[in-house]
């Protein structure tokens, strides 16, 4: 048989199973994505996180964070796929 049928036909099998492979994976990681935004916690911002709410004044940015760490007992920190 001719080696193009053969792999049109490879990767007509294939495609299929590598478009639902990736559908799968933008669904968990906007599930993941929910469940992280339901944690307590100061809004964050990629790359920056929550640091614009902080003063430049040094006292006045000691007191806002003692603030949040009392106010929130828990981390919103997660550095991979996984909630910690």
């Amino acid at each position: 048989m001719n080696p193009v049928f053969w792999v049109i036909s490879i990767l007509l099998v294939l495609l299929p199973a590598f478009v639902r492979l990736i559908i799968i994976r933008f669904r968990r990681k906007r599930e993941f994505v929910r469940l992280i935004d339901k944690l307590p916690g100061p809004r964050s911002l990629p790359v920056v996180g929550c640091a614009l709410e902080f003063s430049p004044d040094n006292e006045k940015a000691t007191y806002q964070m003692e603030y949040y760490f009392r106010k929130y007992t828990e981390d919103k920190d997660s550095p991979g796929p996984f909630i910690t």
